[in-house]
C-alpha cells in the first residue's frame, strides 16, 4: 500500500479556506450504509460540511487526479465520491487510531471506501496526519495533502492551538 503526498501550492487552499470559514458548520455526520440515513456522531472532535462537486468542480477534478494516480486505482472498478468533506478541528481535538473503510450507497449500490485523500487548507500547530505502523507523519501545511489506502491505520494528532481545516475525498468500489 502506498501513501502519496502532494502539494498544490498555497493559493488554491487559501481561496477555499476563505469560502469555508463563511459556511454554516454542522456537527460531524455519519451515514448508515443500509439506509443512507445521516446521523450526528456525538463524540466527534470536529465539525464537517459537505461540498458537492458543483460548488468546486476544478478542485474536485484536481484532487481526483491525485487519487487516480494511486498505483492500485482501477478506473473500471473504483468511483471517486461526488462530495468532498470539509473538516474543521479546533484546539485540543484529535482523532484516535482508525481506518476509513466505511461503506456507503452509491446510486443504490453498497460501496466500500478504497482510497482516502486529505488536503490541508491552512498551516496548523499540531493536527498532523500520522501513520504509526509506517512511522510517517504529515504536517498540516497549506496546499499540501496525502492520498492513502482507506485500510491504512492512521490518526490525527492533537491540534495544539488554533484551528486545522482539511478537505477529505474518497474513492469507493462496489461490494
Amino acid at each position: 500500500m502506498a501513501i502519496n503526498t502532494f502539494n498544490t501550492g498555497a493559493q488554491l487552499g487559501a481561496e477555499l479556506l476563505q469560502k469555508a470559514i463563511q459556511l454554516p458548520w454542522s456537527p460531524y455526520m455519519a451515514v448508515n450504509p443500509n439506509t443512507g440515513e445521516r446521523y450526528v456522531v456525538k463524540k466527534s472532535p470536529g465539525v464537517i460540511q459537505d461540498i458537492p462537486i458543483e460548488q468546486a468542480p476544478e478542485l474536485h477534478a484536481l484532487l481526483s487526479s491525485h487519487i487516480e494516480n494511486m498505483p492500485d486505482f482501477d478506473p473500471d472498478r473504483h468511483t471517486i465520491g461526488d462530495n468532498m468533506l470539509l473538516a474543521r478541528y479546533e484546539t485540543n481535538s484529535s482523532i484516535p487510531l482508525h481506518d476509513d473503510c466505511g461503506t456507503i450507497n452509491i446510486n443504490g449500490i453498497p460501496s466500500h471506501a478504497k482510497h482516502s485523500l486529505m488536503f490541508y487548507l491552512n498551516d496548523a500547530d499540531g493536527g498532523e496526519l500520522h501513520f504509526p505502523e509506517r512511522d510517517i507523519t504529515i504536517k498540516p501545511t497549506l496546499g499540501a495533502g496525502a492520498v492513502f489506502n482507506a485500510e491504512e491505520m492512521h490518526q490525527v494528532n492533537t491540534v495544539n492551538s488554533g484551528v486545522r481545516y482539511g478537505l477529505l475525498l474518497r474513492s469507493y468500489y462496489p461490494i
